[in-house]
Formats: structure tokens, sequence, C-alpha cells
């Protein structure tokens, strides 16, 4: 897709109607993002960091667990702890950080 007033292959001609067809497309993108899960995307870096921090706490050694949960609080993520293992979601902030 062309920036808008470059040469538009959609309308074959270079002007600012071209931005308007440039423009729905990233809207289009948008909203197809916008209903994406976040926790797909954040997934490949939070579920090893959950992993080291259940074998952590398998060792005993709570301090260092405490520390990643705390960094991934800090980083938009609530981590709770269940019977069934841990659960991790964005915070309502960290969701607004991941846009």
């Amino acid at each position: 897709m062309s920036a808008p007033g470059e040469h538009c292959p959609f309308l074959n001609r270079s002007d600012d109607r071209c931005s308007d067809h440039f423009n729905i497309g990233r809207l289009g993108q948008a909203a197809q993002d916008g209903l994406a899960d976040p926790r797909d995307r954040l997934r490949p870096a939070v579920e090893p960091l959950l992993a080291l921090r259940t074998a952590l706490r398998g060792e005993g050694n709570f301090a260092a667990a405490d520390a990643i949960r705390e960094a991934l609080a800090a980083a938009g993520l609530d981590v709770d702890d269940t019977p069934e293992g841990t659960r991790w979601q964005p915070t309502e902030a960290g969701a607004a950080l991941g846009d």
C-alpha cells in the first residue's frame, strides 16, 4: 500500500484520494489487531519466565520466584497461583501498554 502522497497502485494516481485508501487499510489492520488476544503476543516471553518461577519455587528459592512475579507485575501482568497451576493475564493497565 502506498503512503499518502505517493503513487497509489489501487487508484493509479498520485493524489490525496489514495491516502483514504491507505488509511482504510490501516484501520482494518488496527481493528483486526484489536481483536487478537494480547496473551498470544506475550506468551513466548511470559511462559518461560513462569516455568523458571515454578522451578525456583520447587527448589525453595522463593526470593528469586517473587522477583520474577514482581517483574511481571511491573510489566502489567497479573500472576495467580492456583491448585491447577499458574495463570496469568494482562492487567487493565498492562493491556493498555500493549496497544
